[in-house]
């Protein structure tokens, strides 16, 4: 399970990559995605997703 960080505080479980995709509140490029998706196949317990001053953060915990 993927919990989604959205920029304005709400979280959302997500089951898959493509959830996760659907429900980014920002702007992010197709490479960075593959890149947080290999990063967290990795070992990365968190990635943020960073667009101007807003941020999304995936992690593999519900992190408040």
């Amino acid at each position: 399970m993927l919990y989604l960080t959205q920029s304005n505080g709400r979280t959302i479980e997500c089951e898959t990559w493509q959830d996760v995709r659907n429900n980014l509140t920002i702007h992010v490029s197709a490479g960075e995605f593959v890149q947080a998706q290999s990063m967290m196949r990795a070992g990365c317990d968190q990635w943020n997703f960073v667009y101007g001053f807003s941020v999304d953060r995936v992690s593999k915990e519900n992190i408040r």
